[in-house]
């Protein structure tokens, strides 16, 4: 299971519009105001993290997050050729109106 998970954050985000980011993001009600385009595989993690409840600290999705939060670093660095382009080219992803 972990390993057909894994780096789905930055597969998230480099696979989705903007739009559809925002809407999985705004849909979990995440307190995240933007995510930069470099590592946001990771910052997309935290924001998903940072939508579950506070007082489930062993919910298995924090298990999933947590374990997935590495390996998105791991394939954020390996697309910062392309994200730190698509930065320039288009800034944050924004997730707030």
């Amino acid at each position: 299971m972990v390993l057909s998970i894994s780096a789905c954050g930055t597969s998230s985000t480099l696979s989705k519009s903007d739009t559809e980011i925002k809407a999985k993001l705004s849909q979990h009600r995440t307190a995240c105001k933007s995510i930069a385009r470099v590592f946001s595989g990771v910052a997309y993690d935290i924001c998903r993290l940072n939508t579950l409840p506070n007082s489930t600290f062993y919910n298995p999705l924090l298990v999933v997050y947590l374990i997935d939060t590495p390996v998105s670093a791991v394939f954020d660095t390996v697309a910062l050729p392309y994200t730190v382009i698509k930065q320039s080219q288009a800034g944050n992803i924004e997730l707030s109106d």
